[in-house]
């Protein structure tokens, strides 16, 4: 059977891994792109299946393969081609690694001049001795955040949902979040990931121009007290000029900004801007009649986003009909506004929903509820 097709014009790295699969796969006895596809969907302990079309892109496109593909092919192959297989694994996850740093512009980890530094074993470049001892440099941001980073690279991306949240145990680390294929966030979690990844997911299931399940994560626990380096801080630092991180400093980890900020005119960069809150989130809890100060409540504790409102209604008894069906927050808040009178204003804004006793003009509403009107102010 002839082998893949290899591509061309490859990048120095990503030739050497593409080069080593075609060389894995000839000794392997060159099986066809279906046979490795059906003996990784029959192996449980792989990463993921992989279809035949997907299994032949490794070896014939252009592109990075993702690492949970290379494992499962050089894991399927490495008995074939009588191979050591836990030897093939370290060996192809250097290439793999080394063509992921290509990729992205960065230094490879095997050419670096000075040792890389452990978080847990410290050594030192000796150079030159000097007038009253030794020069030592000790490079220990560049060794932890090299670690890190490859590290967070060979992990799989898994699907932000309740399932696969629910195995995570539970420990402080850092996490990444990813757009269909692109890394938008870094995050930390100083005493849970599951915690700060279940809270994003409430974020995102309430926001319009983005689907929840477009969007994965990976993870690395990190319990290692490493003297104040912070494991968070060091990826955002090498990522802060690369643009591979859009969501970082731009308001997705934001919590309620407070009524000063209200009135900030937001960026079109901004998380907000792009995922503006969702007004026809349903919400099932507020069907019936209820008192204004226990509606407004139960709205902010099961929205997936900010909704803040004026004290006076945490004792106001005035009874609201929200109807027999689920409003949405749209219907909710025009029912509030309404009810409650003259002098009262509702305001959706692009990242959370308030209600206060003012008239006020607000930079980057997006709806604002006013009452006894027949239909809200759109802006």
């Amino acid at each position: 059977m002839p082998t893949f097709r290899r591509p061309a014009d490859l990048p120095h790295r990503l030739r050497d891994l593409n080069d080593a699969l075609h060389v894995l796969h000839e000794l392997a006895g060159l099986p066809s792109s279906r046979r490795i596809s059906n003996s990784i969907l029959n192996d449980n302990t792989l990463p993921a299946t992989a279809s035949h079309e997907r299994v032949r892109s490794a070896f014939s496109k252009s592109v990075l393969p993702r690492w949970e593909l290379v494992l499962s092919i050089v894991t399927t192959l490495g008995p074939l081609a009588d191979r050591n297989v836990r030897m093939e694994k370290e060996r192809f996850h250097t290439l793999w690694l080394s063509a992921l740093r290509e990729s992205r512009g960065e230094p490879d980890f095997r050419d670096h001049s000075e040792p890389l530094i452990s978080a847990t074993s410290v050594s030192a470049n000796t150079r030159q001795p000097t007038v009253g001892g030794e020069q030592f440099t000790l490079n220990m941001t560049r060794a932890v955040t090299d670690q890190l980073t490859e590290a967070l690279a060979a992990i799989p991306a898994r699907p932000l949902v309740p399932k696969e949240l629910s195995r995570i145990s539970h420990g402080p680390g850092v996490y990444q979040l990813f757009h269909r294929d692109r890394r938008v966030y870094i995050g930390s979690a100083p005493a849970s990931i599951e915690h700060r990844l279940a809270r994003a997911l409430r974020k995102l299931s309430g926001r319009r121009n983005i689907d929840p399940a477009d969007v994965f994560f990976n993870f690395l626990k990190v319990e290692e007290d490493l003297d104040g380096l912070s494991p968070h801080h060091l990826l955002l630092k090498r990522e802060k000029n690369s643009g591979s991180a859009p969501w970082n400093q731009n308001g997705f980890g934001n919590l309620d900004p407070g009524r000063r900020r209200d009135s900030a005119d937001i960026s079109k960069q901004h998380f907000d801007y792009q995922y503006p809150v969702n007004l026809d989130y349903q919400i099932p809890e507020v069907v019936g009649q209820w008192p204004a100060s226990e509606a407004v409540r139960t709205l902010k504790r099961t929205l997936p986003y900010g909704f803040r409102y004026a004290k006076s209604l945490q004792t106001n008894s005035q009874v609201i009909d929200f109807g027999t069906t689920p409003p949405t927050m749209n219907d909710a808040m025009s029912l509030l506004t309404r009810n409650l009178g003259p002098g009262w204003q509702g305001t959706a804004l692009l990242g959370h929903v308030i209600l206060y006793p003012e008239t006020r003009q607000y930079p980057s509403a997006q709806r604002t509820y006013l009452p006894l009107s027949t239909a809200d102010e759109q802006r």
